[in-house]
């Protein structure tokens, strides 16, 4: 069997720039459009404050802001919240303190994240492995940064930089946010991921030059032209090892050696060294060694029986990941093979 394959390319991801909501965290009881919180919200700055406003004056408020909305008047051009609560207010006889203002605006909606179990563990992973971790993310309409920062201030210490559309001044799908993080982490776009849940995320990518990846968390098999697709974070880190990966130390069941604990305490040669007897699983050999051995490919995802009963049945108890990442490394290989 062989150990390396020749005219194999090396691909490499130095950063992955995530989209934080609905990738790193969500709201909880979101409704369907931040449109239906506006009404409420507009009505709280005049009452948490005891503001002598008239309902025709909240009224043409609720219509400003409402306009501010990308998804009511599209745009990519972002502005800050004091711009935003300035416009919103500049009818009414009062004058509040904008800071004040766009608190009340916000403590009405009481809005509570959850991050997704996955994400702090992987994103510590892949910052462990070398790859730069980045968020950039499109601010709710008028929300500052500080707030929005907050509701997920425990993954911030595992980002190497955060970009907004507020701190940029653009929003998704403008690569604008991307332009900076190349600059800042000194990664080409060829050299960078960009993962999102929306449209806009795939569509940035494409606009900026790098890859893109749809988490499609609810299985629905979305296509928005995205370059690869995962249900969930942890196939984003299998999908970031494949994508890196160094095919000749590739093992037959798509593992690399060298990050094995037994291996790196001494008390494995290896699997390729050893010919599939790794002292820390197979004393007797290893069966899907063995049977890649059989069928000639150097990795089971090569195989035309992939993935094959025996590896379906077995794989998951002791890698929930495998097949996923076999699968993900045959089209990894096909792929740098067709850029030769």
């Amino acid at each position: 069997m062989p150990t390396c394959m020749k005219g194999v390319i090396t691909a490499v991801i130095k950063a992955a720039v995530f989209d934080v909501g609905r990738t790193l965290m969500e709201y909880v009881d979101m409704p369907n459009s931040w449109k239906d919180y506006y009404p409420a919200a507009i009505r709280n700055i005049r009452d948490s404050l005891g503001l002598d406003v008239s309902e025709e004056e909240l009224d043409r408020s609720l219509e400003i802001f409402t306009s501010y909305s990308p998804r009511v008047n599209y745009r990519e051009v972002d502005y800050t919240p004091e711009h935003i609560f300035a416009d919103v207010i500049s009818g009414w006889r009062c004058r509040p303190e904008l800071s004040k203002v766009i608190s009340a605006f916000f403590d009405s909606m009481k809005l509570k994240a959850y991050i997704y179990p996955e994400s702090k563990k992987v994103l510590e992973n892949l910052r462990h492995r070398g790859v730069k971790t980045a968020a950039l993310t499109d601010v709710a309409t008028g929300m500052p940064d500080e707030l929005h920062k907050s509701y997920f201030s425990e993954l911030l210490p595992d980002l190497d930089m955060y970009v907004s559309s507020v701190s940029c001044g653009y929003r998704k799908p403008n690569p604008r946010g991307l332009e900076m993080i190349s600059r800042e982490l000194g990664a080409s776009p060829e050299e960078m991921l960009m993962i999102g849940d929306e449209p806009k995320d795939i569509e940035v990518a494409k606009r900026f030059g790098c890859k893109s990846v749809l988490i499609d968390r609810n299985e629905e098999g979305l296509d928005y032209g995205q370059d690869y697709t995962v249900i969930n974070l942890e196939q984003l880190r299998q999908l970031i090892i494949c994508i890196n990966v160094d095919f000749c130390r590739l093992t037959p069941c798509g593992s690399d050696c060298r990050r094995c604990r037994f291996h790196k305490l001494g008390e494995c040669m290896g699997c390729l060294k050893s010919e599939g007897k790794c002292v820390s699983l197979w004393h007797n050999g290893c069966k899907i060694f063995a049977c890649c051995s059989e069928h000639e490919v150097s990795f089971c995802g090569l195989c035309p029986e992939f993935p094959c009963k025996w590896l379906s049945d077995n794989m998951s108890k002791w890698d929930k990941y495998g097949i996923f990442r076999l699968g993900e490394l045959k089209k990894e290989l096909e792929s740098r093979n067709s850029s030769l």
